[in-house]
């Protein structure tokens, strides 16, 4: 794209979203007669600069109008015809800028003027693609900045006190930080004297594709609402302190641990002692949810209306990743792991069997999906030696998706139901997959088998009041009703007398007849 000559003869343009600079017929100069365009500019190919004094006349500082500036280099920063420092030098904005983002700078350190007082009114910064950089300016100085994004710095090994900017202001860095992401960084390290400051105000943390990185992190984020660490195969530091609602999305490559205060609460506490002592003195292990995968993200509403839900109260409400299977402890149902309500593995292919999940008394909420290697689903999963009691007692949904070579399900023989309270069950793509089925799921209210079309098992034996849902699974066997089993049902979450009970789930509820060759109901 080359801009048409003679621009800076267009004095009284207010609107110019995108200006290229060439080699010819488009000089950087030409934006200096320019100084009544408002919103936003992108300023783009500035390695094609000729001189530190074209880039001095373009006078950036003096457009007060502008609240968006991105400038940006070629990807190849060994074409710049002008020292990428000494042009970024010359390119100070004016104080009125809101939003900055910088991408393809060449040069291993930034000029002054970012991080110092000439920026004092930026609220978010995007820096991306500055592979010569060793060095971050001091970006905690910025008092009123928002949003943080740091991307691809290939050249970045340590971040230190210089990030903080404390050594020049001495004063209480990244006050108003509510995002900040740290991006495919392949040779970050550390995060020095990270532990000892404060992000008062963050709500999002994101810290992706840094397969060096090892620590630190700050002790305490007491804002965050979520919290994002993917592909750190190397991360071995503590996760800070968060608010009990935060949500943890944490990958399956990295061994993360979840440090444990000096006060741990007692399980016989009541809901309103861990409320109280949680928001105040921050000393327990936060969250309660755990998602396992390669990005961490919820695509169902249904899911993420239980990643929300609150559970029952059980004192410690703790959370912690399990990391690689090497990694996962023996006995989960007295590890960090064992207060878990919401649970999502997936994204696995390196691996034949699934972690023994039954051990994990207050689950309620299971996903497994897109694991390559899994072939069978027996005891392991169950993890019949069981130190807790009987498994998945508290589980209400239960979805295997995507499982591709999943051929054998054993159910685990147990006295009463397998699975006493579980509402939704969905077993989803998993086209291998021949038997079996749990016998008998009393509190089902819904039941998904689609695009299984190997299945030939025997349905459970279900309540007439659930919902059933069969799509490409021909072979799918509907269980007669007679000599349906006697169910003993769990307590229900809300009030109702035995009574109420008997009449909503009848003992002996018979399964509704349906058409052999039904495909869709």
């Amino acid at each position: 794209m080359r801009m048409p000559e003679d621009m800076g003869r267009l004095t009284s343009l207010q609107c110019l979203t995108n200006f290229t600079v060439g080699y010819a017929g488009s000089s950087i100069r030409e934006l200096g007669a320019l100084q009544d365009l408002h919103g936003s500019l992108s300023v783009s190919m500035l390695q094609n600069i000729s001189s530190v004094s074209d880039a001095s006349a373009a006078n950036l500082k003096a457009m007060q109008y502008l609240d968006e500036l991105e400038l940006e280099w070629s990807c190849n920063s060994e074409d710049s015809a002008t020292d990428p420092k000494e042009v970024l030098e010359n390119l100070e904005p004016s104080g009125g800028f809101k939003r900055l983002a910088i991408r393809f700078y060449g040069a291993a350190t930034f000029p002054k003027w970012l991080g110092g007082s000439s920026l004092l009114k930026i609220t978010s910064l995007h820096l991306g693609d500055c592979h010569n950089c060793v060095v971050l300016p001091p970006l905690g100085q910025l008092s009123l900045l928002e949003h943080l994004i740091v991307e691809r710095f290939s050249g970045i090994e340590w971040i230190g006190l210089e990030f903080f900017g404390v050594v020049l202001s001495g004063c209480n860095p990244s006050q108003s930080l509510k995002t900040l992401k740290f991006g495919e960084m392949p040779n970050w390290k550390e995060w020095l004297e990270a532990e000892d400051k404060e992000f008062p105000c963050l709500e999002e943390f994101y810290i992706i594709d840094c397969p060096k990185f090892t620590r630190d992190l700050p002790k305490s984020l007491p804002a965050l609402k979520k919290l994002v660490i993917s592909n750190c195969e190397n991360f071995v530091t503590s996760l800070p302190w968060t608010d009990k609602h935060c949500v943890l999305n944490l990958d399956a490559s990295y061994q993360v641990q979840k440090e444990i205060g000096d006060k741990i609460l007692s399980e016989t506490e009541s809901d309103d002692e861990v409320e109280s002592q949680s928001s105040s003195s921050m000393t327990e292990i936060s969250g309660k949810e755990l998602l396992l995968e390669e990005i961490g993200t919820i695509e169902n509403p249904e899911e993420e209306r239980a990643v929300h839900e609150e559970p029952e109260s059980s004192g410690k409400r703790e959370i912690a990743s399990i990391g690689s299977y090497e990694h996962i402890p023996k006995q989960l149902g007295t590890s960090l792991l064992s207060y878990i309500t919401f649970l999502c593995v997936s994204d696995n292919n390196n691996f034949s069997s699934l972690p023994p999940l039954g051990q994990l008394p207050f689950l309620k909420h299971l996903i497994i999906q897109r694991f390559g290697g899994v072939r069978s689903i027996g005891p392991e999963f169950y993890w019949i030696d069981l130190p807790v009691g009987k498994p998945f007692q508290s589980l209400k949904t239960l979805k295997f998706e995507a499982i591709s070579q999943w051929e054998l399900w054993t159910p685990f023989e147990v006295e009463g139901e397998e699975f006493p309270r579980l509402q939704q069950f969905h077993v989803i793509n998993c086209p291998k997959l021949v038997g079996d089925l749990p016998k008998c799921l009393p509190s089902l209210t819904i039941l998904e088998i689609s695009e299984c079309q190997q299945l030939a098992a025997l349905l459970p034996w279900i309540s007439e009041y659930c919902i059933l849902k069969l799509e490409n699974c021909d072979k799918v066997q509907i269980r007669s009703n007679h000599n349906a089993p006697q169910t003993t049902h769990p307590e229900q979450d809300h009030d109702l007398s035995s009574e109420d009970v008997n009449q909503q789930f009848p003992s002996s509820a018979p399964v509704m007849e349906l058409p052999m060759d039904l495909q869709s109901l």
